[in-house]
């Protein structure tokens, strides 16, 4: 009777504690990034782990990882901060950090590729690293390449975005593209 409700009860509220428990838990880290296409081989690892794992669609995605795409492959990923980055095949990024809409920026690493990045809101404190310009986002949607030699191509298809090095900046506006090398200061030219 009463002592078999009250153990039922108990066990009740306990479930309820440990489900609410574990949940908070899981979601603590907070997800900076979701995998939301993939076609193909895609993979991801950890900063500081050398081992690749094959990635899923739905897989959250920290920060500090990396994600890369295989030959004839593609993926999709949807930051926190609603700004998406499709990778053509063979590219891959890190997420260095997700902003979160106040003083913090989000900060990508790109070392090889081609990714197009397009963003719901224009993004005032994006930045994507290459091995040879750093690009500052203030438009919403573009496209970045980076060959084998490090050299990086960035296309602007709405906004405007700085791209930089330690030898000079440009800045480049819709239709236009910029092109930069280890050692050179960016070069923009106008697309006919």
């Amino acid at each position: 009777g009463k002592t078999c409700m009250s153990r039922v009860l108990h066990w009740a509220v306990l479930l309820v504690l440990v489900t609410q428990a574990w949940g908070a838990k899981a979601a603590e880290p907070g997800a900076a990034a979701e995998v939301v296409s993939l076609q193909g081989k895609g993979e991801f690892r950890e900063a500081a782990e050398p081992r690749w794992r094959d990635a899923f669609i739905r897989q959250k995605l920290g920060e500090g990882q990396f994600v890369r795409t295989g030959d004839a492959s593609r993926m999709g990923v949807l930051l926190a901060d609603q700004t998406q980055v499709r990778l053509a095949a063979n590219s891959m990024i890190q997420i260095k950090q997700v902003g979160d809409g106040r003083d913090r920026g989000t900060i990508l690493n790109q070392n090889a590729g081609r990714s197009w990045t397009q963003s719901k809101n224009v993004p005032n404190r994006l930045t994507v690293e290459t091995p040879s310009a750093l690009a500052a986002i203030r438009g919403t949607d573009w496209e970045l390449v980076v060959d084998e030699d490090g050299s990086s191509t960035l296309t602007v298809l709405s906004g405007e975005v700085l791209l930089s090095n330690e030898q000079g900046s440009v800045s480049i506006g819709v239709g236009e593209q910029a092109r930069a090398q280890k050692g050179v200061a960016p070069v923009k030219r106008v697309l006919s």
